[in-house]
């Protein structure tokens, strides 16, 4: 996770980017953006891609949702 944090750092449309441990077999990432553009390049981007090629040593396949903000 501690990799991610630059590449995190590079996107500009990122407008926060958190990587917390809850136990120590499960670890959350929230990200926020300035528009959907920036998500969806974000999506497409290096940290989902390096997150889908180190999956085998993942214990589960990660989950990565969509939201939206409240109105």
């Amino acid at each position: 996770m501690t990799g991610a944090v630059e590449l995190a750092n590079t996107g500009e449309g990122t407008r926060v980017w958190f990587s917390v441990t809850t136990s120590p077999d499960t670890s959350w990432l929230f990200d926020a953006f300035a528009t959907a553009e920036a998500r969806q390049e974000h999506a497409d981007g290096e940290i989902v891609k390096a997150l889908n090629a180190n999956a085998d040593l993942l214990t589960e396949d990660p989950e990565i949702p969509l939201v939206s903000e409240l109105p």
